[in-house]
């Protein structure tokens, strides 16, 4: 196939779908990954998508707001990629979960989108909604308001007044930094009230953080971590951090192992029921032996 052949069918799958992997494409045009990618970079120099973890998606309406997301520089480290690996055995198929703003939200979209069928999703991300818009099976719920360029996501009250009327059973949350004395700490204070809206309807409440964001401050403080609450990591992290953490009762994991058995120990295995081919992807299964990072 032609590279232009190959550019009309890009196009007209992201006009269908929205978003399209690279693996898809490297398997329907029988060519290698790297050619994708290649062919992806040449479409968005012209304007025509926009290049995301794994793929690409339609381009943007507001073109300002990809590029100006709270933590936009996140999305393709290999720390933000492991750590939403390891939150995918935190769900399951067909839960109802809330999704934060930012880079790193970006890249736990795309991973529920390789890893789950039917999911009910929240969220106030603009990003986060358009890269899960073309996933067949997931029911998705944006809490509109007011725009906010700077955090590609809807904030004021309208779209907190929204929130405050539903339930989630899994409220995923991005802080900027993470300290056992400043608590959770963000920059966008007019995301704040969005994401406490979050915490207060949801069953639980888990934090997303990369290991470098352990022990640092940011401008505001969403709050402080409770034992109720988990926080997720990646295997970088510090251990005399994750002990300091545990001995102040916080709930710390870093890998898709730790994550499954702490949620397991939450809820019964009737209701837990984490999809098998998941837990095998992950190197999560009960039992079998943790996959090396």
């Amino acid at each position: 196939m032609l590279a232009q052949e190959r550019h009309a069918h890009i196009l007209r799958t992201l006009e269908e779908q929205g978003f399209v992997t690279v693996t898809q494409l490297a398997e329907a045009f029988s060519v290698s990954t790297e050619s994708v990618r290649r062919d992806l970079r040449h479409l968005e120099s012209l304007k025509k998508l926009q290049r995301v973890h794994g793929g690409a998606r339609r381009r943007m309406e507001f073109p300002e707001a990809a590029e100006r997301t709270s933590s936009g520089q996140d999305r393709d480290q290999p720390c933000t990629q492991e750590l939403c690996r390891t939150a995918m055995a935190l769900i399951q198929e067909g839960d109802m979960i809330s999704v934060d703003a930012g880079g790193a939200a970006h890249c736990f979209a795309a991973a529920l989108r390789e890893n789950f069928q039917q999911l009910t999703v929240v969220t106030h991300s603009y990003e986060v909604f358009s890269l899960l818009l073309g996933k067949p099976g997931f029911r998705l719920i944006l809490a509109g308001g007011e725009f906010l360029r700077q955090g590609s996501a809807f904030c004021g009250p309208l779209a907190e007044g929204f929130l405050r009327r539903i339930h989630i059973r899994k409220a995923f949350l991005f802080p900027y930094a993470v300290s056992l004395k400043n608590g959770f700490t963000e920059y966008i204070s007019q995301l704040l009230p969005i994401q406490r809206a979050y915490m207060e309807q949801a069953d639980q409440v888990i934090a997303l953080a990369e290991s470098v964001r352990f022990e640092k401050s940011a401008l505001v403080q969403l709050c402080q971590p409770t034992g109720s609450m988990l926080l997720v990591t990646d295997s970088g992290l510090n251990g005399e951090y994750k002990m300091l953490y545990r001995e102040r009762g916080l709930r710390v994991v870093t890998s898709p192992r730790e994550a499954y058995e702490t949620q397991s120990s939450r809820e019964t295995r009737e209701t837990l029921e984490i999809q098998p081919g998941v837990l095998e992807t992950l190197g999560a299964r009960p039992g079998a032996p943790e996959a090396a990072v």
